[in-house]
């Protein structure tokens, strides 16, 4: 005799296999988490937006690459000390690829930059780096991440939690 599943039953068993995936995910997604905390860079970069938009002739800016490694995490979490930044505007109408340069600029420990392109005119492709805002970042002591950064610069070892896709070529 073949016993037939009441339409209770057929619901109760992906139900517990959804909330014992639904466990492993929240314990993995803590487990990185709490992994980050103890290596992530805490100063970020604002990009993408602006945040004083009176100011006339300001556009958004992207961060393309940190020290020749491009990155894709929004907002750009980075380490404190100097770094080269390879930076695009928004492109001028009339024009479709947008102006890309590199600035130098000197990171604080446990503070949030607020970036922008200033443009002299808005019909120009040229422009300039303007940190708009600086704020500093909750739960963070400057001290103990400016000991991760040198110790991270002393071993060649990058951050576990790196905030850029390394670019790496294929040996043939």
């Amino acid at each position: 005799m073949i016993r037939k599943s009441s339409p209770l039953e057929m619901f109760e068993a992906p139900m517990s296999g959804k909330r014992t995936l639904t466990l492993a995910c929240w314990v993995a997604v803590a487990a990185v988490a709490l992994s980050g905390c103890a290596s992530a860079p805490l100063s970020f970069l604002y990009d993408q937006q602006v945040y004083r938009p009176q100011v006339l002739n300001r556009f958004p800016l992207r961060v393309l690459a940190i020290d020749g490694s491009f990155t894709a995490f929004r907002p750009v979490p980075i380490a404190p000390g100097t770094h080269a930044l390879l930076l695009a505007a928004a492109p001028v109408a009339g024009f479709t690829i947008p102006p890309e340069k590199t600035y130098t600029i000197d990171i604080a420990p446990c503070t949030r930059y607020y970036i922008a392109a200033q443009r002299t005119s808005p019909l120009l492709q040229d422009w300039d780096l303007v940190v708009e805002a600086t704020y500093a970042t909750g739960g963070c002591d400057p001290a103990r991440e400016l000991e991760k950064a040198k110790t991270a610069a002393i071993s060649g070892i990058a951050p576990r939690a790196s905030s850029v896709l390394e670019t790496t070529t294929a040996s043939r």
